[in-house]
């Protein structure tokens, strides 16, 4: 009897060294539980920046010209601005804080999503209240104007800005 049991403890123990999660794994949690619960309760300016630093890692695009073309847009000042409401319409009808056209959403999302599941669905409710899809699309479309410019910040904000391929002050300041 004290045999079995001593085995029985002794599998028991063993199973759970190899049940437990390694170093990869926790830090995933970890993170995943981070941008759930923590963010879930947060103010919107702090959701924005946590947002825009993972798609910036993701996409790879420079935080310095995605914020201050956050600050541009819809004049986020940053994790600490106080009352920023990303639910913003311009009067070229464009949305959210990353202000992107429905066209333009629309392209990027069907362009770097899945064409064969694609619906267009992206209204403006979507673009207006989804924070994390118009920055995320909105760094997306950042990356492929930098690529479609020869990997040049300046002409690539003067286009997010404009629809044409040009350096203005907007371009100047958002590259700088």
């Amino acid at each position: 009897m004290k045999i079995f049991i001593m085995i029985s403890m002794f599998v028991m123990f063993f199973s759970t060294l190899l049940s437990m999660p390694n170093k990869k794994e926790i830090i995933k949690y970890e993170k995943e539980f981070f941008e759930k619960e923590c963010l879930s309760d947060t103010t919107m300016s702090l959701k924005v920046f946590f947002l825009t630093n993972k798609y910036t890692q993701i996409h790879k695009v420079k935080k310095r010209v995605v914020f201050r073309v956050l600050r541009l847009e819809t004049g986020y000042k940053g994790p600490l601005h106080r009352n920023y409401i990303p639910q913003q319409i311009s009067s070229s009808n464009a949305y959210g804080s990353m202000q992107l056209l429905r066209s333009t959403a629309d392209w990027v999302f069907y362009n770097f999503a899945n064409p064969k599941t694609y619906e267009p669905t992206l209204t403006k409710n979507i673009l207006l209240n989804n924070v994390e899809l118009n920055i995320r699309l909105g760094i997306k479309y950042l990356r492929h104007l930098y690529l479609y410019n020869n990997y040049h910040w300046g002409y690539a904000t003067g286009y997010y800005n404009t629809g044409y391929k040009r350096i203005n002050s907007y371009a100047l300041y958002a590259s700088s």
